[in-house]
Parts: structure tokens; sequence; C-alpha cells
């Protein structure tokens, strides 16, 4: 006779109306009481810095190949994953990124030149900026701390895209700062957190003044 095996019990639930409506507090509580946890899904989380580092670091212990649908390299492991990101890599080389950049400036430019003024925006989904501080337009390098900077990924599934990612946000935040004297919260309007596994905000009401 066979006996069943039930699954362990749920650590979280990353649903919760708690989690939702805080999930700073929500993970930092998680992450002190436990820190590998398991949702009903039977998803596993790891909520420090440390382990997630580990994890991204350590490819032959942690596989990414995890789905059947494909996704090409990331979805990739050892020897084929190599093979298919030295491909990819050769697109995203420095010198073909530098050519880029007078393009990039254009599309911030005007991306920041059709925003209205003086009245509220998103600035999730209208600005499509992570972060707006004006000594980012000089400074903003990640890859200035790369060793420990998981927003780009680690190891060899860091994302081939980055350097163009970083170039786009450095030429559209340049762009709104040089046209727009403050970046003010909209008082009448709350801002929306996002819903887990995601991170940070839905929407974050914002007024643009030249």
């Amino acid at each position: 006779m066979t006996k069943e095996v039930s699954a362990p019990p749920a650590d979280w639930d990353p649903t919760a109306p708690r989690v939702l409506a805080d999930q700073r507090t929500a993970y930092d509580e998680l992450r002190s009481r436990c820190p590998v946890a398991r949702d009903a899904s039977g998803t596993w989380l790891l909520t420090g810095h440390e382990p997630v580092r580990r994890a991204a670091l350590d490819d032959a212990t942690f596989s990414n190949a995890v789905s059947r649908f494909r996704n090409v390299p990331n979805s990739m492991d050892g020897d084929e994953h190599r093979r298919f990101r030295a491909v990819i890599d050769r697109f995203f080389e420095p010198q073909r990124l530098a050519a880029l950049v007078p393009s990039f400036r254009q599309v911030g430019e005007e991306a920041v030149a059709a925003l209205p003024r003086n009245v509220t925006i998103d600035a999730v989904h209208d600005l499509r900026f992570d972060t707006i501080v004006r000594d980012q337009v000089v400074s903003y390098r990640p890859d200035a701390n790369a060793a420990h900077n998981l927003v780009y990924g680690l190891g060899r599934h860091v994302c081939p895209g980055r350097g163009l990612a970083t170039h786009e946000m450095r030429e559209a935040v340049a762009a709104l700062l040089r046209a727009t004297t403050t970046v003010a919260l909209a008082s009448n309007e709350p801002c929306v957190r996002e819903t887990p596994p995601v991170s940070g905000y839905a929407r974050v009401p914002v007024i643009l003044r030249s």
C-alpha cells in the first residue's frame, strides 16, 4: 500500500490583506522567523539578500530549467545556456550601446515633452522611471556595486540587457530633470503598492512642474 504524504503547511500567504497593505513590514517579519518560506502553491521564497545572492551564483545547485516553456537563455543551464548567451551578449557590447546613446536621448526628450504639467500623473506608468533623483544623472551606476546588486541579477544569468537599460534610464531621467523644476507627490491621491511577487508600487501619483 502506498501512503500519501501531505504537503507541509504553508509558511505564509503572499496575497493576505496585511501583506498587500504593507509589503515591507510583512517581508521583514517573514525574514525574521522563516528565511526560506513556502506558500500554499508550493513556491519557495528566499527572503534575505545573502541567500538570494548565493543561489544566483550557484547554478550547479539551483536550476533555471523549471518550465516546459523555454525562455532563451533564461530557462537554460550549463553549456546550453553558455552557448546561447554567447550569441546574445554580442548585441550588447559597450561599443554597440554607445552608438545608440543619441537615439536614447532623443526618445527621452520626446517622451518628457509629451508629459502634462501641473496635473496629476502616474509615475509608474506615465514616467516609466524607477527612481527620480537629481544626483543619478551623474552617479547612477548599478555596475559600481555589481557583486551585491540584485537589480539585474547575478552570475551566469545576469540580465544581458543591463547596459541597455542603464543607458536608457540615465538619458530619460536626465531629460526629465532638464525640463522639470519640481516632482511632487500628489497630496490628494495615495500611492498603491504592487501585488506579490512584484515589489514596489503599482501607482505613484505625482505632479510635474516646469
